[in-house]
Protein backbone atom coordinates (compact mmCIF):
# COMPACT_ATOMS: atom_id res chain seq x y z
CA UNK A 1 0.00 0.00 0.00
CA UNK A 2 1.24 3.15 -1.29
CA UNK A 3 -0.12 6.55 0.36
CA UNK A 4 0.49 10.07 0.39
CA UNK A 5 0.18 12.30 2.99
CA UNK A 6 -2.98 14.84 2.43
CA UNK A 7 -2.36 18.26 1.48
CA UNK A 8 -3.71 20.35 4.27
CA UNK A 9 -4.86 23.85 3.94
CA UNK A 10 -4.39 25.85 7.28
CA UNK A 11 -4.33 29.82 5.88
CA UNK A 12 -6.02 31.46 3.17
CA UNK A 13 -4.52 30.11 0.00
CA UNK A 14 -5.18 30.89 -4.33
CA UNK A 15 -4.99 28.21 -6.91
CA UNK A 16 -3.43 30.69 -9.59
CA UNK A 17 -2.46 27.92 -11.76
CA UNK A 18 -3.21 24.63 -13.07
CA UNK A 19 -2.47 21.48 -10.39
CA UNK A 20 -1.81 17.71 -10.12
CA UNK A 21 -3.67 16.36 -6.92
CA UNK A 22 -2.36 13.01 -6.14
CA UNK A 23 -3.94 13.09 -2.16
CA UNK A 24 -6.90 14.42 -0.31
CA UNK A 25 -7.04 18.08 -0.32
CA UNK A 26 -8.61 19.03 3.41
CA UNK A 27 -9.73 22.50 3.90
CA UNK A 28 -9.66 23.11 7.74
CA UNK A 29 -12.18 25.15 9.50
CA UNK A 30 -11.52 28.97 9.57
CA UNK A 31 -8.78 28.45 6.31
CA UNK A 32 -10.23 29.49 2.85
CA UNK A 33 -9.17 28.03 -0.55
CA UNK A 34 -10.01 30.31 -3.57
CA UNK A 35 -9.48 28.91 -6.60
CA UNK A 36 -9.47 31.27 -9.84
CA UNK A 37 -10.65 31.32 -13.29
CA UNK A 38 -9.18 29.55 -15.58
CA UNK A 39 -7.62 27.14 -13.70
CA UNK A 40 -7.98 22.96 -13.93
CA UNK A 41 -7.49 20.56 -10.97
CA UNK A 42 -6.22 17.13 -12.68
CA UNK A 43 -6.65 14.28 -10.49
CA UNK A 44 -4.10 12.10 -10.61
CA UNK A 45 -5.67 8.79 -8.79
CA UNK A 46 -3.13 5.79 -9.79
CA UNK A 47 -3.49 3.64 -6.53
CA UNK A 48 -7.41 3.02 -6.90
CA UNK A 49 -7.98 0.09 -4.29
CA UNK A 50 -11.81 -0.11 -4.49
CA UNK A 51 -14.86 1.96 -5.56
CA UNK A 52 -14.81 3.76 -2.50
CA UNK A 53 -11.22 4.29 -2.54
CA UNK A 54 -9.59 7.32 -4.29
CA UNK A 55 -8.95 11.42 -3.99
CA UNK A 56 -11.51 13.87 -2.26
CA UNK A 57 -11.41 17.23 -0.83
CA UNK A 58 -12.89 18.11 2.15
CA UNK A 59 -13.88 21.60 2.85
CA UNK A 60 -14.28 22.26 6.66
CA UNK A 61 -13.57 25.94 6.02
CA UNK A 62 -14.15 27.71 2.60
CA UNK A 63 -14.47 27.17 -0.66
CA UNK A 64 -14.06 29.50 -3.07
CA UNK A 65 -14.49 28.14 -7.13
CA UNK A 66 -14.27 31.65 -9.21
CA UNK A 67 -14.60 30.60 -12.65
CA UNK A 68 -15.88 33.14 -15.29
CA UNK A 69 -18.02 31.96 -18.40
CA UNK A 70 -14.89 32.04 -20.62
CA UNK A 71 -12.40 30.69 -18.59
CA UNK A 72 -14.25 27.97 -16.07
CA UNK A 73 -12.65 26.22 -13.63
CA UNK A 74 -12.03 22.36 -14.45
CA UNK A 75 -11.78 19.39 -11.66
CA UNK A 76 -11.60 15.87 -12.97
CA UNK A 77 -8.73 13.10 -14.51
CA UNK A 78 -6.90 15.25 -16.91
CA UNK A 79 -7.07 12.16 -19.85
CA UNK A 80 -10.63 11.39 -20.94
CA UNK A 81 -11.95 8.24 -18.55
CA UNK A 82 -14.97 6.32 -18.75
CA UNK A 83 -14.17 5.43 -14.87
CA UNK A 84 -17.32 6.84 -12.81
CA UNK A 85 -15.83 6.43 -9.56
CA UNK A 86 -11.91 8.15 -10.95
CA UNK A 87 -11.97 10.24 -8.11
CA UNK A 88 -14.10 10.86 -4.49
CA UNK A 89 -15.43 14.65 -5.48
CA UNK A 90 -15.99 17.24 -2.96
CA UNK A 91 -17.40 17.31 0.58
CA UNK A 92 -18.40 19.96 1.91
CA UNK A 93 -18.79 19.34 6.05
CA UNK A 94 -21.04 21.32 8.27
CA UNK A 95 -18.10 22.71 9.82
CA UNK A 96 -17.98 24.75 6.08
CA UNK A 97 -19.32 28.16 5.65
CA UNK A 98 -19.53 30.82 2.68
CA UNK A 99 -18.26 28.10 0.30
CA UNK A 100 -19.03 29.56 -3.24
CA UNK A 101 -18.70 27.99 -7.10
CA UNK A 102 -18.97 29.42 -10.13
CA UNK A 103 -18.23 28.03 -13.53
CA UNK A 104 -16.79 24.47 -12.32
CA UNK A 105 -16.76 21.49 -15.00
CA UNK A 106 -16.51 18.51 -12.59
CA UNK A 107 -15.96 15.11 -13.93
CA UNK A 108 -15.72 11.23 -13.29
CA UNK A 109 -16.12 11.47 -9.54
CA UNK A 110 -18.35 8.85 -7.45
CA UNK A 111 -20.24 11.25 -5.17
CA UNK A 112 -19.44 14.80 -7.25
CA UNK A 113 -20.65 17.18 -4.37
CA UNK A 114 -21.77 15.80 -1.09
CA UNK A 115 -23.58 19.06 0.94
CA UNK A 116 -23.73 18.86 4.65
CA UNK A 117 -23.81 22.57 4.87
CA UNK A 118 -25.03 25.92 2.82
CA UNK A 119 -23.18 26.51 -0.38
CA UNK A 120 -24.12 28.82 -3.10
CA UNK A 121 -23.47 26.94 -6.43
CA UNK A 122 -24.21 28.47 -9.72
CA UNK A 123 -22.57 27.70 -13.67
CA UNK A 124 -21.63 24.73 -12.88
CA UNK A 125 -21.53 20.93 -15.38
CA UNK A 126 -21.12 17.88 -13.08
CA UNK A 127 -20.19 14.82 -15.69
CA UNK A 128 -20.28 11.03 -15.29
CA UNK A 129 -20.47 10.60 -11.42
CA UNK A 130 -20.31 7.15 -10.61
CA UNK A 131 -23.28 7.52 -6.97
CA UNK A 132 -24.77 10.62 -6.72
CA UNK A 133 -23.80 13.73 -8.57
CA UNK A 134 -25.12 15.74 -5.39
CA UNK A 135 -25.90 14.42 -2.39
CA UNK A 136 -27.30 16.63 0.42
CA UNK A 137 -27.50 16.03 4.09
CA UNK A 138 -27.90 19.55 5.90
CA UNK A 139 -29.30 20.25 9.25
CA UNK A 140 -28.24 23.59 9.45
CA UNK A 141 -31.53 26.08 8.89
CA UNK A 142 -29.19 28.01 6.28
CA UNK A 143 -29.91 27.39 2.54
CA UNK A 144 -28.19 25.83 -0.40
CA UNK A 145 -28.37 27.60 -3.36
CA UNK A 146 -28.49 25.94 -7.00
CA UNK A 147 -28.36 27.86 -10.13
CA UNK A 148 -27.73 27.10 -13.69
CA UNK A 149 -26.77 23.42 -12.91
CA UNK A 150 -26.01 20.55 -15.11
CA UNK A 151 -25.83 16.87 -14.69
CA UNK A 152 -24.85 14.81 -17.31
CA UNK A 153 -24.79 10.72 -17.46
CA UNK A 154 -24.79 9.93 -13.75
CA UNK A 155 -24.77 6.04 -12.97
CA UNK A 156 -26.34 6.58 -9.52
CA UNK A 157 -28.91 9.13 -8.33
CA UNK A 158 -28.54 12.47 -10.27
CA UNK A 159 -29.84 14.66 -7.38
CA UNK A 160 -30.64 13.25 -3.57
CA UNK A 161 -31.93 15.33 -1.32
CA UNK A 162 -32.09 13.62 2.51
CA UNK A 163 -31.78 16.61 4.36
CA UNK A 164 -31.97 20.53 3.90
CA UNK A 165 -33.55 24.02 2.73
CA UNK A 166 -32.57 24.07 -0.95
CA UNK A 167 -33.42 26.77 -3.51
CA UNK A 168 -33.17 25.56 -6.86
CA UNK A 169 -33.09 28.20 -10.03
CA UNK A 170 -32.62 25.87 -13.36
CA UNK A 171 -30.91 22.52 -12.97
CA UNK A 172 -31.08 20.13 -15.52
CA UNK A 173 -30.52 16.41 -15.82
CA UNK A 174 -29.70 14.05 -18.73
CA UNK A 175 -28.53 10.82 -19.35
CA UNK A 176 -28.93 10.06 -14.93
CA UNK A 177 -30.33 6.67 -13.88
CA UNK A 178 -32.46 6.46 -10.62
CA UNK A 179 -34.07 4.74 -7.95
Amino acid sequence: NFSFSDIVINNNTEWLRDKNITQNVIVKPGATLTIKENVSIYIQNENKESENSGIQFVIGGTLKVLGDRQNPIFIGPRSKSNDKNYWQGLKFDSTQNNSVIDFLNLSNATNALDIRSPVKISNTTIKSSGRNAVYIDSENSDSIYFSNIEILDSEGISLFIELGNVNIDWLSIRKGVGP
